[in-house]
């Protein structure tokens, strides 16, 4: 195919290259961290980041923690995916924040550069009381802590009245038609 799209002298130069699958996990491995190192190298160049996580299941009903970070670069706000781990122990907020704390640790990222961290609410990320949040108080006395307004905002439709929840329901439709529509 490359022959015919490119010329024989192109297929040839292809041809040199190892494809075999060994090669291309490597490479895979390879420009996974060369993102990664890149995020990180950034974040820690910034004065300041938040984080955002999660916990979910994924197909085999397994939990695991996504955790994203906003940080300064070039004098803009930037919002990343940085990682996803599975959580092999208890979900409990301890255990996450260790997790997190690894993360941080392995990575040379600084607490105190951490200004803010949200979580969806649920008892097993953010601790029963204030000082257990991710155990936030101890690495960043000066970090605070907010519930992710999309889980706010399904909390709150949950106990919404019929009538107003079909307005709603309308509205959104009809937003996501406007923004699934091609710009012409």
């Amino acid at each position: 195919m490359t022959e015919i799209m490119c010329g024989e002298k192109a297929a040839k130069q292809l041809h040199l290259v190892s494809l075999s699958n060994d090669t291309v996990s490597r490479r895979i491995v390879e420009m996974a961290d060369d993102v990664k190192n890149t995020l990180i190298e950034r974040i820690k160049s910034s004065s300041y980041y938040s984080i955002q996580l999660d916990e979910t299941t994924d197909v085999a009903d397994l939990a695991n923690v996504m955790v994203y970070v906003r940080y300064e670069h070039d004098g803009a706000a930037q919002e990343d995916f940085l990682f996803c781990q599975p959580l092999e122990t208890r979900t409990t907020a301890e255990h996450i924040f260790q997790l997190l704390d690894a993360f941080v640790q392995e990575n040379g990222l600084e607490w105190k550069k951490c200004v803010g961290v949200c979580t969806g609410g649920a008892r097993a990320m953010t601790g029963r009381h204030e000082e257990e949040q991710l155990g936030s108080k101890r690495v960043a006395p000066e970090m605070r802590w907010t519930h992710c307004s999309i889980h706010r905002e399904a909390l709150a439709v949950k106990k919404m009245p019929d009538g107003l929840k079909s307005v709603l329901d309308s509205a959104v439709k009809s937003v996501n038609f406007i923004k699934a529509r091609p710009m012409q």
